[in-house]
Protein backbone atom coordinates (compact mmCIF):
# COMPACT_ATOMS: atom_id res chain seq x y z
CA UNK A 1 0.00 0.00 0.00
CA UNK A 2 1.29 3.14 -0.94
CA UNK A 3 1.80 5.85 2.39
CA UNK A 4 0.08 9.44 1.87
CA UNK A 5 1.94 12.38 2.14
CA UNK A 6 -0.66 12.69 5.16
CA UNK A 7 0.20 9.23 6.77
CA UNK A 8 4.05 10.42 6.70
CA UNK A 9 3.32 14.04 8.16
CA UNK A 10 1.48 12.63 11.34
CA UNK A 11 3.79 9.75 11.59
CA UNK A 12 6.47 12.03 11.67
CA UNK A 13 4.55 14.63 14.38
CA UNK A 14 4.00 11.61 16.99
CA UNK A 15 7.67 10.14 16.34
CA UNK A 16 8.52 13.76 16.96
CA UNK A 17 6.58 14.22 20.78
CA UNK A 18 6.84 10.60 21.60
CA UNK A 19 10.19 8.46 20.72
CA UNK A 20 12.84 8.30 22.99
CA UNK A 21 16.24 10.18 21.33
CA UNK A 22 18.82 7.64 20.91
CA UNK A 23 21.23 8.97 22.82
CA UNK A 24 18.76 9.35 26.25
CA UNK A 25 17.95 5.51 25.49
CA UNK A 26 21.72 4.46 25.76
CA UNK A 27 21.79 6.84 29.42
CA UNK A 28 18.67 5.09 30.22
CA UNK A 29 19.89 0.94 29.12
CA UNK A 30 23.33 1.25 31.00
CA UNK A 31 21.42 3.58 33.89
CA UNK A 32 19.28 0.08 34.37
CA UNK A 33 22.37 -2.20 34.39
CA UNK A 34 24.07 -0.37 37.39
CA UNK A 35 20.64 -0.34 39.20
CA UNK A 36 20.01 -3.87 39.07
CA UNK A 37 23.61 -4.08 39.81
CA UNK A 38 24.06 -1.95 43.02
CA UNK A 39 20.60 -3.92 44.26
CA UNK A 40 22.22 -7.31 44.04
CA UNK A 41 25.68 -5.95 45.19
CA UNK A 42 24.72 -2.94 47.92
CA UNK A 43 27.47 -1.19 45.80
CA UNK A 44 27.46 1.14 43.12
CA UNK A 45 29.35 -0.01 39.85
CA UNK A 46 32.60 1.70 40.39
CA UNK A 47 33.04 0.94 43.70
CA UNK A 48 33.70 -2.50 42.44
CA UNK A 49 35.15 -2.39 39.69
CA UNK A 50 37.98 0.60 40.31
CA UNK A 51 40.67 -1.56 39.48
CA UNK A 52 39.29 -2.35 35.95
CA UNK A 53 38.16 0.94 34.84
CA UNK A 54 41.23 2.26 33.92
CA UNK A 55 42.63 -0.25 31.60
CA UNK A 56 39.16 -0.38 29.62
CA UNK A 57 39.01 3.76 29.05
CA UNK A 58 37.94 4.82 32.47
CA UNK A 59 34.15 3.88 32.04
CA UNK A 60 31.64 1.17 32.82
CA UNK A 61 30.59 1.14 29.71
CA UNK A 62 33.43 0.43 28.05
CA UNK A 63 33.57 -2.38 30.42
CA UNK A 64 30.60 -4.04 29.40
CA UNK A 65 32.39 -4.62 26.11
CA UNK A 66 35.22 -6.19 26.78
CA UNK A 67 35.61 -7.04 30.41
CA UNK A 68 36.24 -10.70 30.07
CA UNK A 69 39.00 -10.53 28.34
CA UNK A 70 40.59 -8.30 31.66
CA UNK A 71 39.58 -10.60 34.11
CA UNK A 72 42.88 -13.48 34.08
CA UNK A 73 45.36 -10.03 34.46
CA UNK A 74 43.06 -8.43 37.31
CA UNK A 75 40.42 -10.02 38.80
CA UNK A 76 40.95 -12.86 41.09
CA UNK A 77 37.77 -12.60 43.64
CA UNK A 78 35.39 -14.65 42.47
CA UNK A 79 32.83 -12.54 44.30
CA UNK A 80 33.85 -9.47 41.65
CA UNK A 81 33.92 -11.93 38.67
CA UNK A 82 29.95 -12.48 39.64
CA UNK A 83 29.45 -8.88 40.21
CA UNK A 84 30.88 -8.15 37.05
CA UNK A 85 28.11 -10.77 35.21
CA UNK A 86 25.61 -9.46 37.18
CA UNK A 87 26.25 -5.94 35.33
CA UNK A 88 26.96 -7.01 31.70
CA UNK A 89 23.98 -9.79 32.14
CA UNK A 90 21.69 -6.35 32.90
CA UNK A 91 22.75 -4.95 30.48
CA UNK A 92 23.54 -7.57 27.15
CA UNK A 93 20.69 -10.11 27.87
CA UNK A 94 18.08 -7.35 28.57
CA UNK A 95 19.47 -4.42 26.93
CA UNK A 96 16.32 -2.68 26.71
CA UNK A 97 13.69 -4.65 28.54
CA UNK A 98 11.96 -2.21 30.98
CA UNK A 99 13.64 0.85 30.14
CA UNK A 100 10.54 3.11 30.20
CA UNK A 101 11.56 4.63 26.14
CA UNK A 102 9.52 4.46 23.33
CA UNK A 103 11.45 2.94 20.25
CA UNK A 104 9.48 3.03 17.78
CA UNK A 105 6.69 4.82 15.81
CA UNK A 106 5.07 3.13 12.74
CA UNK A 107 2.08 3.45 10.12
CA UNK A 108 -0.24 0.49 10.46
CA UNK A 109 -1.53 -0.83 7.50
CA UNK A 110 -5.52 -1.37 7.74
CA UNK A 111 -7.88 -3.29 5.47
CA UNK A 112 -9.15 -0.45 4.15
CA UNK A 113 -6.54 -0.98 1.07
CA UNK A 114 -6.29 3.25 0.44
CA UNK A 115 -3.52 5.58 1.23
CA UNK A 116 -5.53 7.24 4.08
CA UNK A 117 -6.25 3.80 5.44
CA UNK A 118 -3.99 3.71 8.34
CA UNK A 119 -3.36 3.58 11.98
CA UNK A 120 -0.24 4.36 14.40
CA UNK A 121 1.91 1.88 15.83
CA UNK A 122 3.89 2.76 19.03
CA UNK A 123 6.54 -0.12 20.68
CA UNK A 124 7.20 0.76 24.00
CA UNK A 125 9.83 -1.33 25.90
CA UNK A 126 8.13 -0.92 29.27
CA UNK A 127 3.63 0.20 29.86
CA UNK A 128 4.66 2.98 31.89
CA UNK A 129 4.92 5.12 28.56
CA UNK A 130 3.11 3.62 26.44
CA UNK A 131 0.13 4.60 29.06
CA UNK A 132 0.41 8.36 28.82
CA UNK A 133 0.01 8.04 24.78
CA UNK A 134 -3.29 9.18 23.71
CA UNK A 135 -5.93 6.85 21.89
CA UNK A 136 -6.12 9.16 19.06
CA UNK A 137 -3.48 11.18 17.74
CA UNK A 138 -4.82 13.59 15.19
CA UNK A 139 -7.71 11.67 14.21
CA UNK A 140 -6.01 8.44 13.41
CA UNK A 141 -6.26 5.79 16.56
CA UNK A 142 -3.03 4.44 18.21
CA UNK A 143 -1.69 1.25 18.61
CA UNK A 144 0.04 0.64 21.64
CA UNK A 145 3.09 -2.27 21.18
CA UNK A 146 4.80 -3.20 23.98
CA UNK A 147 8.09 -4.75 22.88
CA UNK A 148 10.78 -2.53 20.49
CA UNK A 149 14.04 -3.68 21.91
CA UNK A 150 15.23 -3.94 18.72
CA UNK A 151 19.03 -4.89 18.49
CA UNK A 152 21.41 -5.04 15.57
CA UNK A 153 21.03 -8.51 13.52
CA UNK A 154 25.28 -9.32 13.20
CA UNK A 155 27.10 -11.46 14.80
CA UNK A 156 28.85 -10.03 18.11
CA UNK A 157 32.26 -9.81 18.66
CA UNK A 158 34.94 -12.57 18.64
CA UNK A 159 38.23 -13.14 20.34
CA UNK A 160 40.65 -15.78 18.68
CA UNK A 161 39.29 -19.65 19.44
CA UNK A 162 36.44 -19.23 16.87
CA UNK A 163 36.34 -20.61 13.42
CA UNK A 164 38.01 -18.93 9.97
CA UNK A 165 38.31 -19.96 6.90
CA UNK A 166 39.42 -18.86 3.15
CA UNK A 167 36.38 -17.67 1.41
CA UNK A 168 36.30 -20.19 -1.74
CA UNK A 169 36.57 -22.94 0.42
CA UNK A 170 33.71 -24.57 1.59
CA UNK A 171 34.84 -27.93 3.05
CA UNK A 172 37.39 -26.94 5.05
CA UNK A 173 38.10 -24.38 8.09
CA UNK A 174 40.23 -23.59 11.21
CA UNK A 175 40.59 -22.04 13.98
CA UNK A 176 41.10 -17.57 14.26
CA UNK A 177 44.63 -17.67 16.35
CA UNK A 178 44.28 -14.53 18.06
CA UNK A 179 44.28 -10.76 16.66
CA UNK A 180 48.00 -9.12 16.22
CA UNK A 181 49.23 -6.20 14.87
CA UNK A 182 52.43 -4.80 12.51
CA UNK A 183 54.86 -2.27 13.00
CA UNK A 184 52.29 0.46 12.01
CA UNK A 185 49.43 -0.66 14.23
CA UNK A 186 47.16 -2.23 11.49
CA UNK A 187 45.06 -5.35 13.13
CA UNK A 188 45.31 -8.81 11.45
CA UNK A 189 44.08 -12.18 12.43
CA UNK A 190 46.64 -15.09 12.69
CA UNK A 191 45.99 -18.47 12.01
CA UNK A 192 47.55 -21.53 10.66
CA UNK A 193 48.78 -21.12 6.65
CA UNK A 194 47.15 -24.28 5.61
CA UNK A 195 43.97 -22.99 7.27
CA UNK A 196 43.61 -20.00 4.29
CA UNK A 197 45.74 -21.71 2.00
CA UNK A 198 42.73 -22.93 0.02
CA UNK A 199 44.69 -26.25 -1.06
CA UNK A 200 47.56 -23.84 -2.41
CA UNK A 201 44.98 -22.16 -4.59
CA UNK A 202 45.39 -18.81 -2.60
CA UNK A 203 46.60 -15.56 -3.24
CA UNK A 204 47.66 -12.78 -1.14
CA UNK A 205 44.10 -10.68 -1.39
CA UNK A 206 42.27 -13.55 -1.24
CA UNK A 207 39.15 -13.32 1.20
CA UNK A 208 38.35 -14.64 4.61
CA UNK A 209 35.07 -15.33 6.35
CA UNK A 210 34.49 -15.67 10.10
CA UNK A 211 33.11 -18.71 10.68
CA UNK A 212 34.54 -20.76 7.66
CA UNK A 213 31.89 -21.39 5.09
CA UNK A 214 32.17 -25.10 6.35
CA UNK A 215 30.67 -23.83 9.49
CA UNK A 216 28.18 -22.04 7.98
CA UNK A 217 29.88 -18.72 7.25
CA UNK A 218 28.73 -16.79 3.92
CA UNK A 219 30.57 -15.03 1.45
CA UNK A 220 30.10 -11.52 1.20
CA UNK A 221 27.67 -12.02 4.26
CA UNK A 222 30.85 -13.25 6.74
CA UNK A 223 34.13 -11.46 4.72
CA UNK A 224 36.59 -10.00 7.49
CA UNK A 225 39.59 -9.64 6.03
CA UNK A 226 41.62 -10.12 3.43
CA UNK A 227 44.53 -12.64 2.97
CA UNK A 228 47.96 -10.69 3.29
CA UNK A 229 50.75 -13.14 4.06
CA UNK A 230 50.92 -16.81 3.85
CA UNK A 231 53.43 -19.30 4.85
CA UNK A 232 52.35 -22.82 3.87
CA UNK A 233 53.78 -25.90 2.54
CA UNK A 234 50.97 -26.99 0.53
CA UNK A 235 53.00 -28.19 -2.18
CA UNK A 236 55.21 -30.36 0.27
CA UNK A 237 59.03 -29.87 0.69
CA UNK A 238 61.29 -29.94 3.65
CA UNK A 239 62.55 -28.01 6.15
CA UNK A 240 59.70 -26.18 6.79
CA UNK A 241 59.73 -24.26 9.99
CA UNK A 242 56.28 -22.08 9.93
CA UNK A 243 52.85 -23.26 8.95
CA UNK A 244 50.90 -19.48 9.62
CA UNK A 245 49.33 -16.63 7.70
CA UNK A 246 48.11 -13.01 8.67
CA UNK A 247 44.82 -11.98 6.89
CA UNK A 248 44.45 -7.66 7.35
CA UNK A 249 41.06 -7.19 9.08
CA UNK A 250 38.71 -4.76 6.96
CA UNK A 251 38.46 -1.08 7.88
CA UNK A 252 34.66 -2.20 8.59
CA UNK A 253 35.35 -5.30 11.08
CA UNK A 254 37.85 -3.58 12.82
CA UNK A 255 36.17 -4.14 16.14
CA UNK A 256 34.54 -7.51 14.98
CA UNK A 257 37.83 -9.74 16.50
CA UNK A 258 38.88 -8.63 19.99
CA UNK A 259 42.27 -9.04 21.58
CA UNK A 260 42.46 -12.22 23.99
CA UNK A 261 41.23 -15.97 23.90
CA UNK A 262 37.89 -17.22 24.56
CA UNK A 263 37.97 -18.84 27.87
CA UNK A 264 42.11 -18.08 28.41
CA UNK A 265 41.51 -14.17 28.52
CA UNK A 266 44.06 -11.17 27.70
CA UNK A 267 47.55 -12.49 26.22
CA UNK A 268 50.85 -11.35 27.87
CA UNK A 269 52.68 -11.40 24.63
CA UNK A 270 54.91 -13.76 22.97
CA UNK A 271 57.17 -16.36 24.81
CA UNK A 272 60.59 -16.89 23.32
CA UNK A 273 61.50 -20.35 24.13
CA UNK A 274 64.71 -20.56 22.91
CA UNK A 275 66.02 -17.53 26.14
CA UNK A 276 62.88 -19.28 28.23
CA UNK A 277 63.11 -22.62 27.58
CA UNK A 278 60.26 -25.30 28.72
CA UNK A 279 60.26 -26.83 31.88
CA UNK A 280 59.84 -30.48 32.43
CA UNK A 281 56.25 -31.33 31.59
CA UNK A 282 55.38 -27.83 31.52
CA UNK A 283 51.75 -27.36 30.96
CA UNK A 284 49.79 -25.38 28.73
CA UNK A 285 46.59 -24.62 27.33
CA UNK A 286 44.40 -23.43 23.95
CA UNK A 287 41.30 -23.15 22.76
CA UNK A 288 40.23 -24.26 19.20
CA UNK A 289 37.15 -23.88 17.82
CA UNK A 290 36.51 -27.51 17.13
CA UNK A 291 37.95 -29.16 20.37
CA UNK A 292 37.55 -26.19 22.60
CA UNK A 293 39.69 -25.14 26.24
CA UNK A 294 41.87 -27.99 26.76
CA UNK A 295 45.06 -28.40 28.84
CA UNK A 296 48.20 -30.18 27.89
CA UNK A 297 52.32 -30.79 28.76
CA UNK A 298 55.39 -30.11 26.49
CA UNK A 299 56.51 -33.60 26.20
CA UNK A 300 59.26 -33.09 22.73
CA UNK A 301 60.98 -30.37 21.64
CA UNK A 302 63.13 -29.82 18.50
CA UNK A 303 60.95 -31.89 16.50
CA UNK A 304 61.07 -33.41 13.10
CA UNK A 305 58.22 -33.97 11.27
CA UNK A 306 56.49 -35.31 8.61
CA UNK A 307 52.61 -33.37 8.47
CA UNK A 308 50.67 -34.32 5.69
CA UNK A 309 48.63 -31.08 4.18
CA UNK A 310 45.04 -30.97 2.85
CA UNK A 311 46.52 -30.46 -0.39
CA UNK A 312 47.61 -34.19 0.01
CA UNK A 313 51.24 -33.02 -0.30
CA UNK A 314 53.67 -34.04 3.23
CA UNK A 315 55.94 -31.48 4.00
CA UNK A 316 58.85 -32.18 6.37
CA UNK A 317 58.91 -29.35 9.26
CA UNK A 318 61.86 -28.82 12.10
CA UNK A 319 62.17 -27.14 15.35
CA UNK A 320 58.46 -28.08 16.26
CA UNK A 321 56.89 -28.55 19.85
CA UNK A 322 54.74 -31.63 20.68
CA UNK A 323 51.84 -31.22 22.90
CA UNK A 324 50.42 -34.04 24.78
CA UNK A 325 46.71 -33.76 26.08
CA UNK A 326 46.33 -34.14 30.24
CA UNK A 327 45.23 -37.26 31.14
CA UNK A 328 45.31 -39.28 27.58
CA UNK A 329 43.11 -37.01 26.33
CA UNK A 330 43.37 -35.13 23.34
CA UNK A 331 44.79 -31.90 23.38
CA UNK A 332 43.84 -30.75 19.81
CA UNK A 333 41.56 -32.28 17.08
CA UNK A 334 41.25 -31.43 12.92
CA UNK A 335 39.66 -28.08 13.02
CA UNK A 336 41.60 -26.91 15.97
CA UNK A 337 44.57 -25.68 13.27
CA UNK A 338 45.73 -21.95 14.16
CA UNK A 339 44.72 -22.19 17.92
CA UNK A 340 47.47 -20.41 20.29
CA UNK A 341 49.04 -22.24 22.87
CA UNK A 342 50.10 -20.54 25.48
CA UNK A 343 51.23 -21.15 29.22
CA UNK A 344 51.15 -20.94 32.54
CA UNK A 345 51.31 -17.18 32.36
CA UNK A 346 49.72 -15.68 29.58
CA UNK A 347 52.47 -15.93 27.24
CA UNK A 348 51.70 -17.37 23.64
CA UNK A 349 54.86 -19.89 22.90
CA UNK A 350 53.48 -21.41 19.66
CA UNK A 351 50.39 -22.04 17.20
CA UNK A 352 48.88 -25.26 16.56
CA UNK A 353 48.91 -26.72 12.95
CA UNK A 354 48.59 -30.57 13.35
CA UNK A 355 47.47 -33.61 14.90
CA UNK A 356 48.20 -36.69 15.76
CA UNK A 357 45.19 -38.91 14.76
CA UNK A 358 46.39 -42.09 16.40
CA UNK A 359 47.32 -40.09 19.99
CA UNK A 360 46.29 -37.30 21.71
CA UNK A 361 48.62 -35.12 20.60
CA UNK A 362 49.65 -31.91 18.33
CA UNK A 363 52.38 -30.61 16.60
CA UNK A 364 53.43 -26.62 17.67
CA UNK A 365 55.25 -24.19 15.60
CA UNK A 366 57.18 -22.04 18.06
CA UNK A 367 56.02 -18.62 18.08
CA UNK A 368 59.05 -16.75 17.87
CA UNK A 369 59.53 -18.54 14.32
CA UNK A 370 55.44 -17.11 13.56
CA UNK A 371 56.38 -13.45 14.63
CA UNK A 372 59.86 -13.50 12.30
CA UNK A 373 57.95 -14.82 9.17
CA UNK A 374 54.77 -12.95 9.54
CA UNK A 375 56.41 -9.71 11.10
CA UNK A 376 53.81 -9.47 13.49
CA UNK A 377 53.76 -8.29 16.63
CA UNK A 378 51.33 -10.25 19.66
Amino acid sequence: MPLSERAREIRDALAERALTPPDELEHLTTRRARERFSRRWGLAPDEWLGPLLPALGGSVEALLGSWRLYLPRIASDPALRDAVEALTAAHRTEPWVGVPAITGVGIGLTAGGGPDDFDLVVFGTHPAPLALLPQTFEGVRVRRRLGGAFVAAQRPPVTGGVSIGHAANVTEGGTLGCRVTDAQGRAYVLTAGHVLANGGRAAVGDGVVQPARCEGGRSPADLVATLDRLCSPSTGGTGHLVDAARALLDADHQGRVLPGVTQIGVLAGPRDTSADPYGYREAVRKYGQRSALTSGVVSVIGLRASVRQPSGHVAGFEDQVLVVGTRRRRFADQGDSGAVVVDGRQRVVGLLHAVDITQPSAVVTPIEHVIRALDVIL
